[in-house]
């Protein structure tokens, strides 16, 4: 019975896409660009993975040592591909918050972390893509607004939940040091700025831009990141790509080039390394685990 939503999921954000593609552009026109590609600022693209990679890793591991210094920096990477495997298979890709399943006897803080790493993230996307806007004609103040009220929601949220479950949730971030928080938000927005710059280098490699593009790009994600609504973003990252870029005078061809090939180099492979790392553990995870753990 599960897999009939994952199937309606898939197949929802596939029709987006089509949507999307079909109103702004051709196939045949996309298939052209992505024929035409530089392959130089495509692999440069690709060469910055291990960066991004290394930055989450980076961020996750000062959180989740604060809590928990006995788990190790390779542990922190197992934990961080699970994420992404769970990812790959979940809206929005929330999945990521069960970092904790191959960590015996940690989902619960793991949960909790892995819930604050990204909405700190989130947040950093968000700030970043309302500047941003301000600089798109026609589109800034509103932009602006709604990304500070945005944060402000994840705030609230954050609040209420902490209210609902304070006990629970302070006993973890709270054990939390100032100087981790800090270190795992900047390490947010160098993530953030590494991700913008391979989705920009992705961008050139279908030909010269405008120079307003490069400051258009936050917006994409952050438009992105308040419709986390289909399997793997499909067709909402798209459809932001071809909306923000296109006021920027980029052709929706270009948008959406950059745009899918980027989900296959950051999401996709990732997400099949995490998919291996559960295969891997699959068994002796739930085995060590046991029904003492998995509340």
């Amino acid at each position: 019975m599960g897999r009939v939503p994952s199937f309606a999921r898939v197949a929802a954000g596939l029709v987006l896409l089509a949507v999307v593609v079909g109103l702004t552009t051709s196939p045949q026109a996309l298939l052209r660009t992505m024929a035409g590609l530089d392959l130089r600022f495509a692999g440069a693209a690709v060469a910055l993975l291990p960066v991004g990679l290394a930055l989450q890793w980076w961020k996750w591991r000062v959180l989740l040592r604060a809590s928990a210094p006995e788990v190790s920096g390779a542990d922190a990477l197992r934990s961080l591909l699970a994420g992404f495997g769970l990812g790959l298979i979940t809206p929005g890709r929330l999945g990521e918050l069960g970092r904790g399943l191959v960590l015996p006897g940690r989902r619960m803080a793991a949960t909790q972390l892995a819930l604050a790493d990204r909405t700190t993230s989130a947040g950093v996307t968000l700030l970043a893509g309302a500047l941003s806007a301000f600089l798109i004609p026609g589109i800034g103040g509103g932009w602006i607004l709604g990304g500070l009220a945005s944060v402000l929601a994840i705030g609230a949220a954050g609040w209420y939940l902490l209210r609902r479950r304070r006990r629970q949730w302070l006993e973890v971030l709270g054990a939390v040091p100032a100087h981790a928080w800090a270190a795992n938000s900047c390490g947010s927005a160098v993530f953030n700025l590494v991700f913008f710059g391979q989705f920009h280098l992705l961008l050139l490699a279908a030909g010269p831009l405008p120079a307003s593009v490069f400051w258009s790009v936050p917006a994409v994600f952050a438009l992105k990141t308040l419709l986390p609504i289909s399997f793997l973003d499909l067709g909402v990252r798209e459809f932001a790509a071809v909306s923000v870029l296109g006021a920027a005078g980029v052709q929706p061809a270009v948008a959406l080039q950059a745009a899918l090939l980027l989900c296959a180099v950051n999401l996709v492979a990732p997400g099949v390394a995490g998919l291996i790392v559960l295969g891997q553990g699959r068994w002796s995870t739930f085995s060590v685990l046991g029904p003492a753990h998995a509340r």
